[in-house]
């Protein structure tokens, strides 16, 4: 089955400097996590705070979904790193 985000919630955390979100292959729940190297280049800022990141990974959620499928494609797994260089 192919993996679906079945709603839009997404996490911030400061302290690991990225956004996690989740996605679903059948009954299985998939954690991304986005670091915020991504998340300064979609907003053009060197630092961000948690509104920024969240709006920066809001404006550009198509995006990164397409690179979480794309990445989770290749090796499916229960968790995937997602960076700047994904996108």
């Amino acid at each position: 089955m192919a993996l679906n985000f079945l709603n839009d919630m997404r996490s911030y955390d400061a302290s690991r400097q990225y956004v996690t979100f989740w996605g679903h292959d059948s009954a299985f729940e998939v954690t991304f996590r986005l670091d915020t190297t991504a998340l300064k280049r979609f907003s053009g800022l060197d630092t961000l705070s948690e509104a920024i990141a969240l709006k920066a990974f809001d404006e550009n959620r198509d995006r990164i979904r397409f690179a979480a499928q794309k990445m989770y494609q290749g090796k499916p797994e229960r968790y995937v790193e997602l960076s700047a260089q994904d996108m």
